[in-house]
């Protein structure tokens, strides 16, 4: 009995499953979500100014202009496609298609307004699937390394017959130039990195562009100081290396003490369980002399301020005072939900307008202008050392955060290379859906202005202590067996850490 009723179960699930399809939209109810999806990208998020004044191009007239393409298809398919071209012209990872999880930060009174309810959460999990099997579907990883400029091959591999070997340079991509070729991949590859120094778009993964079909074929040319090679690759084929490599490796959450340089090392590759570090170093720490402290977050994609806020409560000698402005835009529609600083008494009823010298327009809104203050908790170590805040290109979100935090700090030194992406204090993204095609996505309301002097700054990429790594280092630690976190290979094998650790011996 207990048998057929399992069947019973999985054929009814199945059902329920096969039920759910995608709305089918009318053209003007198309035209209805863009329209509220261009307010949100262009008068809620506040980055066109950055945008247009630091990477060259005009994000707010490049979403709108996707409208017209609206004429052109039919299928809420390829509606979801153009949704998603749109906030990908943001380069932002807090404005992209996210999860049917999010759904519960979609404000109560937006429930109302979009006739939105819990059952669109099944809708949302197609478009999640849709997404993740276009990603799928682009299997050409190319072993390459975007440093001091160029792609470089890490390592020897092979296409078909064809050899490209380890250090050759990759110099064009179907016929251009390979930096041409990427500088208007925006609306097609999420979450380019910005290259300060050439003032550039880059990505080492510039062959999961959603504007071509993974049955397509891309010419490449390396070069070497002795030859040209030539490849023509299709997107969904592979390449083929002596060892595999790994790109990341969040290892898990570590307290350790080296002995010998009497150092507390944390490894936190994600912004959360503050309380275990916490716990952790009170145990690694009884009895120890510290010295310095490292604070390894590279690679953490962010998570909640409070958890690494936690940490730096426990270990500080005296509270850390930081003054955060935050504007938004003027125009944006939802102002009753930001806290408003108070206008000027002249102005009365207007909103109070972020003056800049570099900023001709009145574009921006403050929102806050405020001390904020972590203060050192009860049971701290209350360490006077420096605490290096170890970070790398992969660093986002609240790890931006704790980034920024340097900044207003002596004791905090962060440490590693810029991350190209918007770094900063901000807040959490508003998480939206459209009101006819249920596509679920956030967006950024904030821009941080803390420390800003000119329109770079507003991606808050300083680093107080650069480390280059080489093209050497990189093709060790990728094609590394190890666990990178591992005591032995952080010690011995991890040029950062290296670094370092000589810096610790010298001071």
């Amino acid at each position: 009995m207990k048998g057929w009723l399992l069947i019973f179960l999985v054929i009814t699930c199945n059902f329920a499953m096969a039920q759910t399809t995608l709305p089918s939209l009318s053209k003007k109810e198309m035209y209805a979500d863009f329209d509220t999806l261009i307010i949100a990208l262009t008068k809620i998020n506040p980055h066109d100014y950055v945008r247009r004044m630091v990477n060259n191009y005009a994000m707010k007239d490049s979403i709108i202009q996707l409208r017209k393409q609206i004429e052109h298809i039919d299928k809420t398919e390829d509606f979801f496609w153009l949704v998603n071209k749109a906030l990908t012209y943001c380069q932002d990872g807090h404005t992209s298609i996210v999860r049917h999880g999010f759904y519960g930060f979609v404000d109560s009174l937006d429930r109302i307004k979009w006739h939105t309810t819990e059952a669109d959460t099944s809708v949302i999990k197609i478009y999640r699937a849709l997404l993740r099997a276009k990603v799928k579907s682009y299997k050409l990883k190319l072993p390459i390394k975007y440093i001091d400029g160029e792609y470089r091959a890490l390592c020897d591999f092979t296409y078909q017959k064809t050899t490209v070997p380890f250090g050759a340079i990759l110099s064009r991509c179907n016929h251009q130039s390979i930096h041409q070729y990427i500088q208007p991949l925006v609306g097609s590859i999420a979450e380019l990195h910005w290259d300060f120094q050439y003032k550039r778009f880059y990505t080492e993964n510039f062959t999961q562009s959603f504007h071509l079909s993974p049955t397509d074929l891309i010419d490449l040319e390396f070069s070497t100081k002795k030859t040209a090679i030539s490849i023509k690759c299709r997107l969904d084929d592979t390449v083929s290396t002596l060892k595999p490599l790994k790109y990341l490796d969040p290892g898990q959450p570590m307290v350790a003490y080296f002995e010998d340089y009497q150092t507390l090392y944390l490894h936190m590759p994600s912004m959360k369980d503050g309380d275990y570090y916490v716990r952790k170093i009170d145990t690694v720490t009884a009895g120890k002399t510290i010295k310095k402290v490292i604070f390894d977050i590279r690679d953490n994609p962010g998570g909640s301020d409070p958890e690494w806020q936690m940490i730096l409560r426990h270990l500080v000698h005296q509270p850390i005072i930081r003054h955060i402005t935050y504007a938004a835009n003027k125009d944006n529609p939802r102002r009753d939900r930001l806290s408003l600083a108070p206008p000027s008494p002249i102005n009365v009823g207007q909103p109070r307008i972020l003056r800049a010298n570099f900023i001709k327009e009145d574009l921006y809104q403050y929102i806050s202008k405020d001390i904020d203050t972590f203060e050192v908790d009860d049971h701290s170590l209350h360490f006077k050392g420096k605490i290096y805040v170890l970070q790398n290109e992969n660093c986002f979100s609240s790890a931006g955060s704790l980034i920024s935090t340097c900044q207003f700090s002596d004791q905090l030194i962060n440490i590693g290379n810029s991350t190209g992406w918007f770094a900063g204090f901000g807040s959490m993204p508003w998480v939206m859906i459209l009101p006819h095609s249920k596509i679920l996505y956030w967006t950024e309301p904030l821009l941080d202005f803390t420390n800003v002097k000119k329109p770079e700054d507003l991606f808050h990429n300083d680093v107080k202590i650069n480390i280059q790594l080489t093209l050497e280092d990189y093709a060790k630690r990728y094609t590394s067996n190890t666990d990178w976190y591992a005591i032995d290979y952080l010690l011995h094998q991890d040029k950062a850490m290296q670094f370092i650790l000589n810096l610790i011996l010298r001071n």
